[in-house]
C-alpha cells in the first residue's frame, strides 16, 4: 500500500509542476472560449458586398417584382442568358438566375440553374433558395384555388401544457428539459475529451519510463497491478487538479 502511494504521489507531483501544466490549465479555459467567440462570430458574419442578381424568369414564377434582402438586390431582366454571359463583366452582376417552371402540382424538387463566376456564400444560397421556394408554393397555391388563410388553417400551432396529477408533484416545462438536454451533451463531450487526453497522458507516462529505464529499478520491486494503478489515480488526479483550476 505504501508502495502505491509514493507511485500516486511520484506520478501526481511530477506532472503538477511541470510549466505545461501550468501554461494548459491557465491557457484552455480562454482557448475554450475563444473558440466559442469565434464559431458565433463565424455563424453570424455577413459580408458588406454589395450582390446584384440578374434574374431570367423562364418560369413566370415572380410578378414583375422580387424582393430584396440586405445587401442582395434581385433585377428582373428580358435579355437572353448569352447576351449576359458574354458581356457579363460590363453589367456588374455577381450571377444569372434561371427560374425553372412550376411543374406538376405533386413535384417537390427542382434544380435550378445559378451562372457566376463567384463563389456561392452561405448566406447567399438560402436567400436564392427561399425566394423560388416562395415563388412556387404561390403559384401551387393559385393552381389549387386556395388562399393563404385556409392553408395556415391546415396547419394548426399544439402548446402541450403539463398539468399535475397529484397536488404535491413538480411539473416541469419543455424548456427546462431542453435545457438539461443540451448540458448533458455539453458535459459528456467535455468528459469524452477529458477521458482522451489523460489516457493519453497515461500511455506516455509508461512509454517515458521504457525509455529512462526506470521500469526495470520499479519493477524488481514493485508488481504491475500496483504501478498501473498508482499510474492512472496520479493522472486522474492530475486531471481533477485541471478542472477545478
Amino acid at each position: 500500500m505504501k508502495q502505491l502511494g509514493l507511485i500516486i504521489s511520484r506520478e501526481y507531483w511530477t506532472r503538477v509542476r511541470r510549466r505545461s501544466f501550468i501554461i494548459a490549465t491557465l491557457i484552455t479555459p480562454l482557448a475554450f472560449g475563444l473558440f466559442v467567440v469565434v464559431v458565433n462570430y463565424i455563424l453570424q458574419y455577413r459580408s458588406d458586398e454589395v450582390i446584384r442578381i440578374a434574374v431570367i424568369d423562364e418560369g413566370n414564377l415572380f410578378d414583375g417584382a422580387i424582393a430584396d434582402e440586405e445587401n442582395v438586390y434581385f433585377k428582373l431582366v428580358d435579355t437572353d442568358l448569352e447576351t449576359l454571359q458574354e458581356n457579363f463583366a460590363e453589367f456588374d452582376y455577381h450571377g444569372i438566375l434561371i427560374t425553372p417552371p412550376p411543374g406538376e402540382l405533386l413535384q417537390s424538387h427542382y434544380n435550378v440553374r445559378y451562372y457566376t463566376d463567384q463563389k456561392l456564400t452561405l448566406d447567399l444560397e438560402p436567400i436564392l433558395v427561399d425566394r423560388l421556394r416562395t415563388a412556387l408554393r404561390k403559384q401551387k397555391i393559385k393552381a389549387l384555388n386556395l388562399d393563404e388563410r385556409s392553408l395556415k388553417a391546415l396547419d394548426p400551432k399544439v402548446d402541450i401544457e403539463p398539468r399535475a396529477i397529484s397536488p404535491e408533484a413538480e411539473v416541469g416545462t419543455s424548456l427546462a428539459g431542453r435545457i438539461a438536454a443540451i448540458i448533458g451533451m455539453v458535459m459528456a463531450f467535455v468528459m469524452y475529451i477529458t477521458v482522451f487526453v489523460y489516457g493519453m497522458m497515461v500511455m506516455r507516462g509508461v512509454m517515458e519510463e521504457k525509455t529512462n529505464r526506470i521500469v526495470e529499478v520499479m519493477i524488481s520491486s514493485v508488481r504491475p497491478f500496483p504501478l498501473m494503478l498508482g499510474k492512472i489515480v496520479g493522472v486522474g488526479l492530475v486531471g481533477l487538479t485541471q478542472v477545478v483550476a
